[in-house]
């Protein structure tokens, strides 16, 4: 058989069969890039939280002066700077937090007829100031605008702020509008953001997900110092500090330089891994991935059975064209070439759906490495993409076995003996021996030719 000849005869049974083909290759790529997928899943979402914490500058420590205890603005900042190791601190941010209620009214639409009503949401949250005079020079804690417009110089002291964009979200909040705070202040919301720490929003209590019922606020730190009645004083200050800091030294001379400057007040110095959000995104990722492994090895184990189930079904559909085959002498290895080319037809066209292809194709992946998105799959600034192909291994071994698995149904096809006709896999030369049994056999039938009739007709069947 002449590889021009082999080539045509796979040709013709690609066009017979091209919808088992282009199903069988679908199983393989959604299953060879689930599974790749979902083992990748630890990978990338520690790089995207990185990404997205470093994009916002998460602060690296936190000073928290104790309940009710507050310090003039600018106190902290000079103590912090003051330490030895100050030439490591890359930023430090003084901020004013007073708890507070707010009041929104949002539109909700009515199902039946389609007309819209307002209703008015009333949730516990949390102020916070922050100095806001240079926002893109805020160097620890920096809000990633999602809508409207960043605070800026003329805001300072006035009642405009900025709502957290998931608690917007949640009540389809507009750009723009006004709420009422505690202490009967009307503000004005001019836009949505997101920050580092409420990617995930905690209440007091440690619920989780509670972005719907507990509302943060921004506003200058003028701002708030008004509402709360606490003029030119902070309570709070975040540290950012390089990479190859020291964080126990550090927090150690942090809190000698704080308790001399300050020896009345109270103050805890805490780290990043301390905050209850950051933990969460950070820490659970290990003990998600099991149950991702779990999941990927299901549809993995599942897409391996569908497949070969679908290439062992095609191959038996050819019985007949394999048993004409051995009636005209062509050898089993010949015969299994064609579902091994068949395979490789099915393996090629699953690399084609295999669900990288589809997302490397995707405009906006590249763009939405520039972007921190809002958490539902947390914040994200690294494509998807660039884990998927975390195990490529994963599409190789399918292929493997959707082609094996083809030449093996074939094989044990060809390989069937005929108990009226030439052993499976005779050659057309050990045809003479074998026809000594058909003339046997004619002594109880009619002739030889009608024994040699009812052989063929059984490899047929």
């Amino acid at each position: 058989m002449t590889p021009r000849l082999l080539l045509t005869w796979s040709l013709r049974d690609l066009r017979a069969r091209w919808v088992q083909v282009v199903t069988i290759a679908l199983v393989i790529g959604l299953g060879t890039g689930s599974f790749a997928a979902f083992n990748s899943m630890t990978a990338w979402r520690i790089a995207s939280n990185e990404a997205s914490f470093e994009a916002t500058r998460m602060y690296d420590l936190r000073v928290d002066l104790s309940d009710n205890s507050f310090v003039p603005q600018g106190q902290l900042t000079e103590a912090i700077q003051s330490i030895p190791s100050a030439s490591v601190i890359e930023g430090v941010e003084e901020r004013l937090s007073v708890p507070t209620q707010v009041k929104a009214a949002y539109e909700v639409e009515d199902e039946d007829d389609g007309s819209t009503r307002t209703e008015t949401v009333l949730v516990p949250g949390l102020l916070i100031g922050m100095d806001f005079s240079d926002p893109a020079g805020i160097s620890v804690n920096r809000l990633h605008l999602t809508e409207g417009r960043e605070l800026g110089p003329p805001d300072a002291g006035e009642l405009t702020v900025l709502l957290e964009h998931k608690f917007a979200l949640a009540y389809n909040l507009p750009p723009q509008g006004e709420a009422l705070i505690a202490g009967g202040h009307t503000v004005n919301y001019v836009g949505h953001v997101l920050a580092p720490e409420y990617f995930i929003v905690l209440t007091e209590g440690g619920g989780f997900f509670a972005h719907a019922s507990y509302a943060v606020v921004f506003a200058s730190l003028e701002t708030v110092q008004d509402i709360a009645d606490r003029p030119g004083v902070v309570d709070e200050a975040l540290i950012r500090i390089s990479d190859d800091a020291s964080r126990d030294r550090i927090i150690g001379e942090l809190e000698q330089a704080i308790g001399g400057a300050l020896p009345r007040v109270g103050f805890h110095v805490a780290e990043d891994m301390d905050d209850p959000a950051y933990r969460a995104i950070t820490e659970d990722v290990e003990s998600d991935q099991q149950t991702t492994n779990i999941i990927a090895f299901a549809l993995f184990i599942g897409a391996v059975f569908a497949a070969f189930n679908l290439t062992s079904r095609m191959v038996e559909t050819q019985r007949r064209e394999i048993g004409v085959a051995m009636a005209l002498g062509v050898t089993p290895r010949q015969i299994a070439l064609r579902p091994f080319i068949v395979g490789g037809q099915i393996a090629v066209a699953g690399i084609i759906f295999w669900p990288h292809r589809w997302l490397a194709s995707c405009p906006d992946a590249e763009g939405s490495a520039q972007r921190v998105h809002a958490p539902a799959d947390l914040a994200v600034a690294v494509p998807v993409r660039d884990f998927w192909h975390g195990d490529a291994r994963g599409a190789a071994r399918p292929v493997r076995r959707r082609r094996l698995s083809g030449v093996a149904s074939s094989w044990r096809q060809s390989n069937r003996r005929d108990p009226h006709g030439p052993p499976g896999g005779a050659r057309q030369a050990d045809w003479p021996r074998s026809c000594r049994a058909c003339r046997r056999r004619a002594a109880r039938s009619r002739s030889c030719r009608s024994g040699t009739w009812r052989a063929r007709r059984a490899a047929l069947s």
